[in-house]
């Protein structure tokens, strides 16, 4: 008897997660979380992003990011899509730019790709690095001065671009442009 109070609690709880999804962040993402962890109902990754898209639209801030790993890594009943994933990142760093996680994550599945390694989008992906430039991101300055002295991702080698932005990276605090030698 015990337990079917346990599940009628449970069923209660769900259904008021669900009334309150429409005007509730916090309860949208919880319930994205339980269907995506399967926690006391059936996984369902498709249910799980769907009421997390519900908490980013209400201004959940994390809710971007779990769905961009959902989508880099896939679940049983998703398949990976880099691409999306990468895009979803992007937004999460649009609405949390303190955050550099979602930047990075971004960066690392355009430039570098996703399985296999090929970039998925070299033009964006150098865009995002420009713009964190902008942001004085210490790291995203050496990577594009990298691009500049070696020519990479479709930037055209310039030496003199490279060079400053290894001195402003530097300047900021990135170790790895301070060990640069022009």
């Amino acid at each position: 008897m015990e337990n079917k109070e346990v599940q009628a609690l449970d069923s209660e709880y769900l259904l008021s997660l669900m009334k309150q999804a429409n005007t509730d962040k916090d309860a949208a993402f919880e319930l994205g979380k339980l269907y995506m962890n399967g926690t006391k109902i059936p996984q369902d990754t498709q249910r799980a992003l769907f009421y997390f898209q519900q908490a980013t639209d209400l201004g959940h801030s994390e809710s971007q990011m779990i769905s961009g790993y959902l989508y880099k890594v896939g679940a049983w009943d998703l398949k990976p899509d880099p691409l999306k994933a990468a895009e979803l990142f992007v937004c999460a760093s649009m609405t949390n730019p303190s955050d550099e996680t979602a930047w990075w994550e971004a960066i690392n599945l355009l430039l570098y790709g996703g399985i296999g390694g090929a970039p998925l989008n070299e033009y964006r992906g150098v865009s995002l690095l420009v713009f964190m430039s902008q942001l004085e991101i210490p790291y995203a300055m050496y990577l594009l001065g990298k691009a500049h002295e070696n020519g990479l991702w479709g930037v055209a080698k310039n030496k003199d671009e490279a060079i400053r932005l290894y001195r402003e990276s530097a300047n900021l605090g990135c170790t790895a442009a301070m060990l640069f030698q022009p």
